[in-house]
């Protein structure tokens, strides 16, 4: 190719992507490394004096290469970790039921004991019960997965679900495991601790049952310092959805009908395609409805973009040169699509292939390259030979043309007119609703006959939905998994302050006797819950600010440490729980003490 020109029109530039089949997968990196050397070596003949910025890699190719597996690598990873987390959650939960249900069931397993049977076959009898309730709940979850996997993947954007294979039905028979030997083994643990003559002694279960359940206060405190985690997780999600939906992207996204064109496969002539384009244009401008049209090369919303190496008059590049995105466009295409000039001016139909070649640059390109100092007037070129090939005129404000996450990159626009390349992006600006307008532009374009082709047609507010995508998926994935995490943490702290009002009624029923206030008792139950919540809180916000930072590039527009966010999360966390906690210190509060004192 040649490096004075931009790559993508020159007939003998190409892309290609390799893959090679090893006999033993050891040898990829002397492979990489021995490719480096050719590629070094072409690298150089294509530009003499720059430095080689990249390096070959060799990637497995068996799961192929495609696009969302990068895009949705990171946020994936996330989930699964949010998704570890509230196993572990629902883990804690259940154990501390089960740590309850051993409260209750020691002097049977005192009986059991005594009459001759082995601690061992009683542990092995409690792992059992625990590898039953799991494996009941891996078959629900396979029900499930079968389901939602399939549907997230085309919430995705992705036509073809995965199979479930046996490498996840492994893996989901391991966790089951686990989780099961977790679940038998708290339980026999707490049995072996046991006291065999002291609970043969303690008479009815309820009786004597003590008012704290083992474990039971560790187990609510890391649900909820865990519960905290995701809840905070699932709010910047939110907060970073909302932002990118929100964000100014430089454009008016909510009137702009957007269509591809394609050419025939012979090509047509530059100035050709110039007459066409201009009566592509005048036609569609003229539909009812239309404010304005116009063309470009690379669109606004596609991800799109073309980077090229420039240099500018009077300046000594630095080691691997400047670079800057580049967009082609036909004349008026600012105001057809709501951008603004600040300084200098548009194209001009002054502006033509016998003129000298002017661009417009955006802010971020004078900023970068211009610090200090206007633009207008200086000249830049593909390479140092010709610095003074492009003349700037003008400066537009900054769009988030290709990436609504990232603020604008350096870019200059040049002329249709003033280049051989074929902007084949149709931008219409509506007075409406731009889909309305959909098949008159069809039509429109359709006219040509086949020297004229629409590829897709789309609003621009539904393509950045696209776009979004992938946030709006990780969003509503995390605000399940925190909402599900805040029911198991209520559901938790709800369960052991309930068990533990139910153990404690002689105690309440004494003090209500001697003249305690029914606000002290309320009072007592609840502070012990407040005591759990606050300990939680305290182990789960640093815990939360620490992934948020690590979590930062899933989340333009909004701070890791977003403070109305934690805020809501801690007010969540302390509140809702609570909530939960009251109706057992209510009933604690209501007791009766006759009839406590004489069940006991």
């Amino acid at each position: 190719a040649d490096n004075n020109k931009p790559f993508p029109p020159q007939a003998g530039e190409m892309w290609l992507q390799v893959f090679a089949r090893l006999r033993d997968p050891g040898q990829a990196p002397a492979l990489a490394a021995a490719l480096s050397v050719p590629v070094a070596a072409s690298f150089r003949r294509i530009a003499p004096g720059r430095k080689l910025a990249q390096r070959v890699v060799l990637t497995p190719g068996g799961r192929g290469g495609g696009e969302l597996r990068h895009e949705y690598a990171a946020p994936l990873a996330l989930l699964m970790a949010m998704a570890a987390l509230m196993l572990l959650i629902a883990v804690a939960n259940v154990a501390t039921l089960q740590l309850a249900r051993m409260v209750r069931r020691r002097r049977e397993l005192a009986v059991r004991l005594a009459i001759g049977v082995s601690r061992g076959r009683l542990a092995r009898q409690l792992l059992t019960e625990g590898l039953l309730l799991a494996a009941i709940a891996a078959a629900a979850a396979a029900g499930v997965a079968l389901f939602a996997g399939r549907l997230i993947v085309r919430l995705a954007g992705d036509p073809f679900a995965p199979d479930l294979d046996w490498r996840v039905w492994a893996f989901l028979a391991a966790v089951a495991l686990g989780t099961g030997l977790i679940l038998g083994w708290l339980p026999a643990w707490q049995a072996q601790r046991g006291n065999t003559a002291a609970d043969l002694k303690s008479g009815p279960a309820r009786a004597g049952d003590p008012g704290r359940v083992p474990l039971g206060r560790p187990l609510v405190v890391a649900q909820v310092a865990f519960s905290l985690l995701l809840v905070a997780a699932a709010g910047l999600f939110a907060r970073s959805l909302a932002a990118m939906f929100t964000v100014n992207l430089g454009f008016d996204r909510a009137h702009i009908l957007t269509a591809e064109l394609a050419l025939p496969r012979a090509g047509v002539p530059v100035e050709q395609w110039r007459v066409l384009q201009h009566g592509l244009l005048q036609r569609v401008a003229a539909l009812p409805g239309v404010r304005a049209a116009a063309m470009d090369l690379t669109g606004l919303d596609a991800y799109s973009t073309e980077t090229s190496g420039i240099s500018l008059a009077g300046v000594v590049s630095p080691p691997g040169g400047y670079n800057a995105n580049e967009n082609t466009v036909s004349r008026g295409f600012f105001d057809a699509v709501g951008m603004t000039i600040l300084r200098g001016r548009g194209f001009l139909a002054t502006d033509t292939a016998a003129s000298p070649t002017v661009v417009v640059v955006n802010q971020a390109f004078a900023r970068r390259f211009y610090p200090g100092q206007t633009p207008i007037g200086k000249t830049f070129g593909y390479d140092p030979q010709h610095t003074g090939q492009f003349r700037i005129v003008g400066i537009v404000a900054d769009a988030r043309v290709s990436n609504p996450h990232t603020p604008a990159a350096p870019l200059f626009y040049r002329l249709q007119d003033q280049s051989d390349r074929e902007a084949l992006t149709l931008e219409v600006r509506t007075t409406g609703k731009p889909a309305a307008l959909i098949p008159a532009v069809r039509a429109a374009a359709g006219s040509f006959g086949p020297r004229l082709r629409v590829r897709s047609i789309s609003t621009v507010a539904h393509r950045l939905d696209e776009m979004l995508q992938r946030d709006t998926l990780v969003a509503q994935l995390s605000a399940g998994a925190g909402l599900l995490a805040l029911a198991l943490a209520c559901l938790g702290l709800f369960g052991v302050t309930a068990y533990t009002v139910n153990a404690r009624r002689a105690e309440f029923g004494v003090r209500l006797a001697l003249g305690a206030g029914r606000g002290a008792v309320l009072r007592q139950v609840l502070g012990e819950a407040a005591a759990m919540l606050g300990l939680g809180v305290a182990l789960g916000l640093p815990l939360a600010l620490a992934v948020a930072r690590w979590a930062q590039p899933l989340l333009p527009g909004v701070s890791a440490t977003d403070p109305p966010t934690l805020a809501a999360a801690l007010a969540v966390m302390l509140a809702l729980p609570l909530l939960a906690a009251l109706a057992p210190a209510w009933r604690a509060a209501r007791t009766d003490p006759a009839i406590a004192l004489r069940a006991e």
